[in-house]
């Protein structure tokens, strides 16, 4: 992975750790946009996707910005990488989930705040 990739234990749980938060994240935008259920027809499609895509490309877009390296980075640095890593992330998910055309979640759910969805 490069100078930037995991060479200790510790980045190693931090790289799961990533996987394990970035999913509940899913799960829980799942669950406040269908009031703490979870229907099937929704939720399939993004099991399908999990391992192979939105995981891995989490991985790589936290390696690609340097936050599994952040020893000699200023906590602002770290906090920016780590802002636009989430948001190209959250665009790739939405690209992603119009190609396999299986989410029946709105595109728009994560930019519109709770009052203004239907």
């Amino acid at each position: 992975m490069g100078n930037n990739g995991p060479k200790t234990a510790f980045n190693f749980v931090q790289l799961v750790g990533d996987i394990v938060l970035v999913n509940a994240g899913i799960i829980i935008a799942f669950l406040i946009r269908f009031q703490g259920n979870l229907p099937e027809f929704n939720f399939r499609p993004y099991l399908i996707m999990v391992p192979p895509f939105i995981s891995v490309l989490a991985v790589l877009l936290f390696n690609f910005y340097g936050l599994y390296y952040t020893m000699k980075q200023k906590w602002s640095e770290v906090f920016a990488s780590l802002i636009v890593s989430i948001g190209i992330l959250m665009l790739l998910t939405i690209s992603l989930s119009y190609m396999i055309q299986g989410f029946s979640f709105p595109a728009v759910f994560s930019s519109l705040p709770p009052s203004c969805r239907s």
